[in-house]
């Protein structure tokens, strides 16, 4: 069981962490990202890339449970 509480400290740890510096560039860069001269591969790419990394830095949802885990990991 113990290892079982270290995994969901370890996911919760890892998907509860943001860089409040590079979390609002991220938002700019995507807000300004353009066509412009790119091939649309590279576009796509681009884009790709900077969605990951967004996605990567989505918070998890701090409300209340209605059901509390019974649990120690979380």
């Amino acid at each position: 069981m113990a290892l079982t509480t270290d995994v969901g400290k370890n996911i919760k740890e890892r998907f509860t962490h943001v860089d409040h510096v590079r979390f609002p560039d991220l938002k700019y860069e995507l807000y300004q990202l353009n066509q412009n001269s790119l091939m649309v591969i590279n576009f796509f790419i681009e884009t790709s890339v900077l969605m990951e990394e967004f996605e990567n830095y989505h918070l998890m949802p701090q409300r209340p449970c209605p059901i509390p885990c019974s649990c120690e990991a979380m």
